[in-house]
């Protein structure tokens, strides 16, 4: 392969008369100008297109996560508030009796003045996870120590609870 030397297309460039050289100069400007439009107008043209269909997309998605964002904030303010007048004790009953776990249990009493002791007998696992959740989520009333024991019929539990305000 023979390189491309300077000095020779000097000479070739020389030897051409001045028609030849005006195509020549006129063919590097057109390619020149192609090569422009193909490696930055075209990409260019193409993002455009794409960004004018996503960006309205991106938009519909904004509004929608801030009405979510509006919907969410009265609920995580309710989450965060506490009954006035209400303690760990009375919230804790008042849940047991709401959800039908009255009968399960053997012992409740306060425990100082942010926490509850409580003991429950063949309570169904599953209702004392969801007691348990609805009892953080509604009262900030979180499981400082726990104890099941497993009963002889299958999904029911002995606990042994000991639970306390995560309130501020």
């Amino acid at each position: 392969m023979t390189r491309l030397n300077p000095e020779r297309l000097r000479e070739i460039w020389i030897g051409l008369n001045a028609s030849e050289r005006r195509l020549l100069a006129m063919g590097g400007a057109l390619l020149v100008i192609v090569l422009l439009f193909v490696m930055l107008w075209l990409p260019l043209e193409k993002d455009l297109a794409r960004l004018r269909v996503s960006v309205p997309q991106d938009r519909t998605q904004l509004e929608h996560m801030r009405a979510l964002a509006d919907a969410v904030r009265p609920m995580r303010a309710k989450l965060r508030t506490r009954s006035a007048g209400a303690t760990p004790l009375s919230a804790v009953d008042a849940m047991l009796t709401a959800q039908n776990l009255r009968s399960a249990v053997t012992h409740l009493e306060a425990d100082g003045g942010n926490g509850v002791r409580l003991t429950l007998e063949g309570v169904p696992f599953n209702t004392l996870v969801s007691l348990l959740t609805e009892l953080q989520d509604t009262q900030q009333l979180v499981v400082d120590s726990a104890t099941l024991d497993a009963q002889t019929k299958p999904g029911l539990v002995n606990a042994n609870l000991r639970l306390r305000s995560d309130a501020p």
